[in-house]
C-alpha cells in the first residue's frame, strides 16, 4: 500500500516556495518563481459577470469581483467568462500597457511566465439592444426608470441611453407638490429600435418649473438644430466640454437626442459611449459627406431599416476601414482608435507612417497606430490624464469613448483638417 503525505503550512518545501498551498477554493501565495494575473471587468449598467481563472495543477479561482490579483505558477492559463444575462464579452490581455491579446469571445488561453504579472481586461456589451428617452414638461422631474436584467437608473429629465437590451421597460415619474400623481408608463424596446417616455404636467406648481426653467436656460448650452433652439439641461455652461459641444453642433456635427415623433428632448447624453452608427453618421458630418449619394444598399444585416442604414452603406462603399467588416455591430460602443481612423478618412487626411513613442500603449503593431500618431502629431488627440491633469501617456485605443470626449475630438480634426 502507498503512503501520500500532505504537506503541511509549516512544512520546510512550502516555506520554501516549493509548493502552494491549497484548501478548498486554491489560494495561491506568490513565490519568486511565480507570477500574478490581475482581472478587471467592466460594470454594465451596474452589473457584473462570473468568471473563472483555470491554473495550473488543476487550480481556479472562480469569483464575481470587479478586481482581482491571483499568484500563481507559471504555465497555460485560461479564462472564461459568465456574461451578465442578453451580454457579450471582450476579453484583453496586457502586459504592463502593452495589449498582448484580444478575443470577442467569453473564453481565452494565454501563457504566464515566471515573474511575469499580466492583467486581463473584460468588457460588456448587450447583444441585442435599443436607445431609451425620458422627456417631460417641465423638465426637471425625477424619474425611475426599470428594465430587464433588473436595470433601475434614477435621474431628472431629460435622459437618454443607447444600448439598452431589449425588453419591457417602465418609467415612475415623482409627484410635483400639488400637482396628480403621474401614473407608471411602460413601453416594449425592440432590437435597434427607440422607446420614448413623454409626460406633460399641468397644474400650478408644474407652471412655475418651466418658469424657472426659462429663467435658468443660460446656465446650459442652447445649440441650434434645423434652425431651431434646444437648449441641453445635461450640458451646463462651466463644463469642460460645453464649449466642445456648442461649437460641434454650431458644425453641424452633433445634435441632441429626439423622441420617437423627432422632437428634440433637451438631452445630449455628454457620458453615453458613441455607437459604431453614431460614428458613421458623425465622420460624415464632419466631412462634409452626404450619404445618399452612394446609392448602394449596405451589406450589414444589421442595419436593415434602421436610421443608420445609408450611413454604414456609405461607409462601407467609401472603403473607410471598420466598415469593411459587412458583420460589424452598429450598436456597440466604438472605440478611441475606431474613432480617429474614421474621422481622418472621412476628412481624406494623409496618415503617416507609425513609428511608436508618442503613446506608451501604441508600437508600430497596434491597429491604427498611424491614425493615431498623425492625429497626436496635428494636435488633435493628446491622450488620457490623470486626476491632477497631468499626462499619462496612455491614449487606449480599445477603450470606448463617450461624447463629450468626442465633441472635442470633432471640433479639433475640424479645425486642423477642413479646407
Amino acid at each position: 500500500m502507498r503512503t501520500i503525505r500532505l504537506l503541511s503550512i509549516a512544512s520546510p518545501l512550502v516555506a520554501a516556495g516549493l509548493f502552494f498551498p491549497v484548501s478548498g477554493h486554491a489560494q495561491v501565495t506568490a513565490t519568486a518563481t511565480g507570477g500574478s494575473v490581475t482581472i478587471v471587468q467592466e460594470l454594465l449598467r451596474e452589473k457584473t459577470g462570473r468568471w473563472t481563472l483555470l491554473q495550473p495543477y488543476q487550480l481556479q479561482h472562480v469569483s464575481s469581483q470587479t478586481e482581482k490579483t491571483i499568484a500563481g505558477w507559471p504555465g497555460s492559463y485560461t479564462m472564461i467568462v459568465e456574461p451578465p444575462e442578453g451580454a457579450s464579452a471582450t476579453l484583453r490581455l496586457y502586459r504592463g500597457t502593452k495589449q498582448l491579446q484580444t478575443v470577442d469571445r467569453p473564453q481565452m488561453t494565454f501563457t504566464l511566465e515566471a515573474g511575469e504579472s499580466l492583467r486581463i481586461s473584460i468588457h460588456y456589451t448587450f447583444k441585442r439592444v435599443g436607445e431609451v428617452s425620458i422627456s417631460s414638461d417641465p423638465a426637471g422631474i425625477g424619474y425611475t426608470l426599470e428594465g430587464p436584467n433588473k436595470t433601475t437608473i434614477t435621474g431628472k429629465t431629460p435622459g437618454a441611453f443607447l444600448s439598452m437590451p431589449v425588453g419591457q421597460y417602465a418609467v415612475t415619474y415623482e409627484q410635483i407638490p400639488g400637482c396628480p400623481l403621474t401614473p407608471i408608463k411602460s413601453l416594449l424596446l425592440e432590437q435597434n429600435a427607440r422607446v420614448s417616455f413623454h409626460v406633460k404636467i399641468a397644474c400650478s406648481t408644474a407652471d412655475t418649473m418651466r418658469e424657472r426653467n426659462e429663467e435658468d436656460k443660460e446656465k446650459f448650452v442652447t445649440i441650434v438644430v434645423d434652425n431651431t433652439e434646444v437648449t441641453l439641461f445635461d450640458v451646463p455652461q462651466d463644463a469642460w466640454y460645453a464649449t466642445f459641444v456648442f461649437d460641434a453642433a454650431k458644425g453641424g456635427m452633433i445634435s441632441g437626442y429626439r423622441d420617437a415623433a423627432g422632437k428634440y428632448t433637451g438631452s445630449f447624453g455628454p457620458e453615453n459611449l458613441v455607437t459604431v452608427a453614431e460614428l458613421a453618421k458623425m465622420a460624415h458630418r464632419v466631412g462634409g459627406i452626404i450619404e445618399s449619394d452612394i446609392g448602394k444598399p449596405s451589406e450589414n444585416k444589421h442595419v436593415k431599416g434602421q436610421w443608420f442604414a445609408p450611413y454604414i452603406a456609405s461607409a462601407e462603399h467609401r472603403g473607410w476601414t471598420i466598415f469593411a467588416d459587412a458583420s460589424v455591430d452598429p450598436t456597440r460602443p466604438a472605440t478611441r482608435g475606431e474613432v480617429i481612423v474614421t474621422l481622418l478618412q472621412a476628412l481624406d487626411v494623409p496618415v503617416r507612417w507609425p513609428k511608436g513613442g508618442i503613446f506608451t500603449d501604441i508600437t508600430w503593431r497596434t491597429r491604427f497606430a498611424g491614425a493615431i500618431e498623425t492625429a497626436a502629431a496635428d494636435g488633435v488627440v493628446s491622450g488620457r490624464t490623470d486626476a491632477q491633469g497631468n499626462p499619462t501617456g496612455l491614449v487606449e485605443p480599445d477603450a470606448p469613448i463617450n461624447r463629450a470626449e468626442i465633441a472635442k475630438i470633432l471640433v479639433k480634426a475640424a479645425d486642423m483638417y477642413r479646407k
